[in-house]
């Protein structure tokens, strides 16, 4: 979570295209995928009971993602959504654990203060648990009040984009994503 990925350079390349960008009065936005990591990170590998989601098998993630937004979507499916494994490959994050919240608030904190940050583009937002984002989201904007918070989305439905949007549909007020 706080270094490069070499195929695209080192950490010093990094803060200075975040740099210049500011300099030119570009905005340098980052995308994370709080949900989940490889199999090969350190703390999958120092595996701690409680870091990640687990069951017994390899079950995958219910792929109707924006399904999660209907309020007659199955419960179990919703489970299933957000505490699965994306692939084998992909221990999922548990987000009911506070020291892997507090993990990722302030390596995403982190990344603010080091490289100026001034957003974040969460990808695989269905996946996440809601109200792990909203404390995020409130944590962040805390101390960076203009940090914009937006996500991708694969799914052509309307009402499924909408419902990620900040204020656009009844039962999603306290969605903090500003648009996608």
């Amino acid at each position: 979570h706080d270094k490069t990925d070499p195929r695209l350079g080192n950490i010093e390349q990094f803060l200075k295209l975040s740099s210049e960008m500011h300099k030119k009065g570009l905005k340098s936005i980052m995308d994370i995928n709080p949900n989940n990591i490889s199999a090969g990170h350190w703390m999958y590998i120092n595996f701690d009971t409680g870091w990640f989601n687990s069951w017994d098998t390899f079950i995958a993630p219910e792929f109707s993602a924006y399904s999660i937004n209907d309020p007659y979507f199955s419960s179990t499916d919703r489970m299933r959504m957000r505490t699965a494994w994306f692939d084998v490959n992909s221990p999922d994050l548990n987000h009911q654990n506070p020291h892997i919240r507090k993990y990722l608030n302030q390596m995403y904190k982190w990344w603010i203060e080091y490289a100026g940050l001034n957003g974040y583009c969460v990808n695989r937002v269905a996946f996440c648990d809601p109200d792990y984002l909203r404390e995020l989201y409130d944590y962040l904007k805390r101390d960076f009040p203009g940090l914009a918070f937006f996500t991708d989305t694969k799914t052509g439905s309307v009402a499924a984009q909408a419902s990620l949007v900040q204020n656009n549909i009844k039962g999603f007020e306290n969605n903090y994503l500003q648009s996608i």
